[in-house]
């Protein structure tokens, strides 16, 4: 399970340009096997927003049919209730879709209403692509909107408004390290305030342009930290999306023992909601269904000096009570009346897995490592992108550990805390998808009975404020989504599951 530190170094991926560009019948013929097979899976929502990113690139002659039809598919999108648990990213690309759209509606008009109507809501849909892509943590696509809305305030001749948003561009330019994006802006900056806008001008704008770069330190001092948990559940059933929650709040304690650091945190007396059965409101326990039990306590793990991972404490003792925490709670909390026996023993099933000693070390140790020692000695340049491969639980099967692809980066500054104490934080973004080669080894050897096959896909994206002279973590934010189907041909068996947790620290 240990990552180590990373000794990686960036990573520039050439796009592959293919001879043979795809045509409308190639898209077309995948959607048909993918909506007649499994329409709810991230590879079906992927290929209605490929098709309609297509159809906006045409030939403008033909845009009002070939617009209507990518408004078409990303319509499907929309009203897919899968799309808000298992292609959260794809709301960015969305709203990305919408602004091109109405950009090209307002070429192809001859109409200066419709065409002022269609800029202005082009504005809009750029407005909220900002927001989803912010909310992504895909910043560089974030400040690529920013710009659509300066330009559509261009294209409305609103020069005040236009300027304002694509010095907003800059700002963020400047505060993400995207150079190349603030290089190209100056220039229609300057062009826009009619001043000159050749090289030279553009370099003098450049010359204070921030060059960040990051060398991440393990520093900690025994102390103690009040951590809140809050994770939000989500999944589809019966075409409908249905939510849970689970929080806890307790104290962690750091000290030193010998040549180790021991992390502990106070078990407390208060009940704990495993956040298992979905509640849209407080009266309400939602429809017959459970989501796998959540942990919301921590084992007592033990780190040598360096901050390297060493062990799990008392791991076994931990585990019992936990799992008989939790089976309590579900028995407790489970909604009454008819169809309530199988979402119960599914979510008592869940339980001996995922609370199992085996899964609990692995959960502690992947906390640990995204949180701390993967970045121990690291140097990170803003704005680069870093890859390295590291086994990982699988989201939704946290039994199993199989190889993942990590896409990771050092993007801005922020301050650790609300309050203003001078001293800055880091934030680290990092990207994690189950490599296709480890999955299959892991699937090829499950035993599945009349032929029916098994197929997974999951996400993790992890967010991590840290202090960089001591890794000490201020926020460690995760979101997972995973799609698992059963079944021969077509699948008879679904499940669509995400979570969101986020876990603050406030030091005392």
């Amino acid at each position: 399970m240990a990552m180590g530190a990373l000794t990686c170094s960036c990573e520039h991926t050439p796009t592959a340009v293919s001879p043979h560009p795809p045509a409308a019948a190639d898209f077309q013929a995948t959607l048909t096997g993918l909506d007649h097979a499994e329409p709810n899976s991230p590879a079906a929502l992927e290929a209605h927003l490929e098709y309609a990113d297509f159809l906006v690139e045409q030939d403008p002659g033909v845009c009002g049919q070939g617009l209507d039809l990518a408004q078409s598919q990303v319509q499907v999108v929309s009203a897919n209730p899968a799309a808000e648990v298992v292609f959260p990213g794809g709301w960015a690309r969305v709203a990305d879709l919408q602004y091109r759209i109405h950009r090209g509606r307002a070429v192809c008009t001859a109409d200066p209403l419709v065409r002022q109507r269609e800029l202005q809501s082009a504005v809009k849909a750029a407005q909220s692509a900002v927001q989803a892509y912010r909310d992504a943590f895909d910043y560089a696509s974030m400040a690529v909107a920013q710009f659509n809305i300066a330009a559509t305030y261009h294209a409305l001749a609103d020069d005040n408004d236009a300027i304002g948003a694509l010095e907003g561009a800059i700002e963020m330019d400047r505060e993400f390290g995207l150079r190349t994006d603030a290089q190209d802006n100056y220039g229609v900056l300057l062009a826009w305030r009619k001043q000159p806008p050749g090289p030279e001008q553009v370099a003098q704008r450049m010359r204070d342009f921030p060059n960040r770069s990051v060398t991440l330190k393990f520093g900690w001092s025994p102390g103690e930290a009040l951590v809140t948990i809050n994770i939000a559940h989500a999944k589809v059933v019966e075409n409908q999306v249905v939510h849970a929650q689970s929080a806890r709040t307790f104290a962690r304690r750091i000290r030193a023992a010998g040549d180790a650091w021991v992390v502990s945190d106070e078990t407390g007396d208060d009940p704990i909601d495993f956040g298992v059965w979905p509640r849209e409101t407080d009266q309400d326990v939602g429809p017959v269904a459970a989501f796998r039990p959540t942990l919301l306590r921590f084992p007592t793990i033990e780190l040598t000096a360096s901050g390297d991972f060493k062990a799990v404490n008392e791991l076994a003792a931990f585990a019992r009570q936990a799992a008989a925490d939790a089976q309590t709670a579900i028995h407790e909390h489970a909604p009454q009346g008819e169809g309530t026996a199988a979402p119960r023993l599914a979510a008592l099933r869940n339980l001996q897995i995922d609370f199992s000693p085996k899964v609990i070390e692995y959960g502690a140790r992947e906390n640990y490592e995204l949180e701390s020692a993967m970045w121990i000695g690291a140097t990170l340049q803003q704005g680069m992108r870093y890859q390295l491969i590291a086994p990982l639980p699988l989201p939704g099967a946290p039994h199993i550990v199989v190889y993942h692809q990590l896409d990771f980066s050092f993007t801005r500054e922020v301050p650790c805390t609300n309050q203003p104490t001078g001293h800055s934080c880091v934030e680290l973004i990092v990207r994690a998808s189950p490599q296709e080669a480890a999955l299959d080894d892991v699937l090829g050897v499950a035993d599945l009975p009349n032929g029916e096959s098994l197929h997974y896909a999951s996400a993790t994206t992890v967010r991590i404020v840290t202090d960089p002279e001591t890794l000490r973590p201020y926020l460690h934010e995760t979101r997972r989504y995973w799609y698992i189907t059963l079944g021969k041909n077509i699948p008879d068996k679904m499940l669509m599951e995400s979570d969101h947790s986020v876990i603050a620290f406030t030091y005392r």
